[in-house]
């Protein structure tokens, strides 16, 4: 097998060499190192350690675990062997444990101060995020607050949010806060969320009826845009806009549409496209005649051009 193949090697390597002590093996085979007359193991260490480093740039073992010298010896736990040549604490937030080639972060729900060996749970119910290098780091996770009772953690109740560090904080306006929550959430388009609130509240179930985000008031629903309130004082009445304009919802009244543009959706103006023409108060485009062709935005038929004159007028 390969280890009585070594030894046999070894063994002649030695009566050829009787009388020449400088030769060493590397990695587990015969290699003539340096020659040098009269060697003198007393006097002459130095220069054969010189020579022996030479042939070995890279003695056996993981070259990033080991520190080179005379003897390698593989890193401690708890310290960090960079390259093979120093040997370092382990630094904060992560842990060397022995005769690793690398340091390791320290996982989440973990803490891990300088010149850690493994990485320490934190108590309790507390957790960490990952690297976190001493015991404060640990805390309540997002929508839990501490209890103040042997590291333990509780739920944050709805109307609050908790970000795991202290008690809980009620929800502000614009904004709502279900159980377990570790921040606000902002109140969407057509509900309103006054402080405190668990879950947003809908606006009226009017047609038309909707509110910005963020909103905090029943007050602040009122008509969309396509919709108008006759009656400025209840602004949850709404009315869809009349064909031929447009609505910018809240309290403004509808407006004609504009020459040269056209009004489908009531919410908004929008230029006629090419190919047609548009006039005031038009709820849709209206096609050129047959065989003509507007190439700019045009307010009447008259203004469209037959196919061989579109393009030069």
């Amino acid at each position: 097998d390969a280890a009585r193949q070594v030894r046999a090697l070894k063994r002649a390597a030695r009566r050829r060499n009787r009388n020449r002590p400088n030769v060493g093996f590397v990695n587990s085979e015969p290699k003539e190192i340096e020659y040098v007359q009269d060697y003198n193991p007393a006097d002459d260490v130095a220069r054969w350690l010189e020579a022996w480093r030479s042939a070995n740039p890279n003695p056996p073992g993981p070259p990033e675990s080991r520190t080179l010298g005379a003897q390698c010896d593989y890193c401690p736990a708890g310290s960090l062997c960079e390259g093979g040549t120093a040997t370092v604490s382990c630094p904060a937030g992560y842990y060397c444990p022995a005769s690793a080639p690398a340091k390791v972060i320290c996982p989440a729900g973990s803490y891990c101060p300088a010149g850690s060996t493994s990485a320490t749970s934190c108590p309790g119910d507390y957790t960490s995020t990952r690297g976190a290098s001493a015991m404060s780091d640990c805390q309540c996770a997002g929508g839990r607050y501490p209890t103040g009772s042997n590291d333990r953690c509780a739920n944050c109740p709805e109307g609050t949010y908790c970000d795991g560090s202290s008690a809980p904080v009620p929800c502000p306006a614009g904004s709502y806060c279900p159980s377990k929550s570790a921040s606000p959430t902002v109140c969407p388009v057509g509900y309103y969320c006054p402080a405190g609130s668990p879950s947003g509240t809908a606006c009226s179930g009017a047609p038309g009826v909707t509110s910005r985000e963020g909103s905090s008031l029943a007050t602040h629903c009122v008509c969309d845009a396509g919709y108008y309130a006759p009656d400025k004082n209840n602004l949850q009445t709404c009315v869809e806009c009349p064909d031929g304009s447009f609505c910018e919802g809240s309290d403004r009244d509808p407006q004609t549409c504009p020459n040269r543009c056209y009004c489908p959706d009531r919410r908004a103006p929008r230029p006629c496209p090419p190919g047609s023409w548009c006039g005031r108060g038009q709820r849709e485009a209206s096609q050129c005649p047959t065989n003509r062709w507007s190439w700019r935005r045009c307010d009447s038929s008259d203004c469209c051009f037959t196919a061989t004159t579109a393009g030069r007028s």
